[in-house]
């Protein structure tokens, strides 16, 4: 059938193939410690505090760093404090700001309507990548008069 010198030849090529494969993936490479994938916020202000249903209008600012710099959304969730479910809302990375780091100002308007129950709102972001690594969560809240 098949000679021993030809079962190992074969196999000597496998092996080299299969090893160059996976070298070509960093599938032989270990992460460097401390290396992250992913975005991370270290800080988060909402001003005002409070607003009206009628004309609402405040601003979130965050401090932010992304290691690969492709920050692609803003991920928020608006909880009122009597609600068991949040409302989701996904943002596009705006354009003129920096992927990488900085501090990102972002203005809503009219979130909330005059039929949104008053009291506490809680809202949570987090910043997703290209490769939809998540960032952390941070909390803030807003009293709906």
């Amino acid at each position: 059938m098949f000679s021993r010198r030809a079962i190992s030849t074969f196999a000597a090529v496998l092996a080299t193939g299969t090893l160059a494969v996976m070298s070509g993936c960093d599938w032989l490479h270990g992460s460097e410690p401390g290396s992250r994938q992913s975005p991370n916020i270290s800080s988060l202000v909402v001003n005002p505090t409070s607003v009206i249903c009628a004309n609402n209008k405040f601003t979130v600012s965050l401090k932010y760093d992304d290691p690969q710099g492709d920050i692609a959304k803003i991920l928020v969730t608006f909880q009122h404090s009597e609600d068991k479910l949040p409302r989701e809302e996904v943002f596009l990375w705006p354009e003129f700001q920096s992927r990488s780091n900085g501090t990102l100002t972002r203005e809503f308007v009219n979130i909330f309507t005059c039929e949104d129950k008053k009291g506490l709102w809680t809202f949570t972001v987090q910043l997703e990548d290209e490769r939809g690594h998540t960032s952390n969560a941070l909390s803030g809240s807003i009293t709906l008069l």
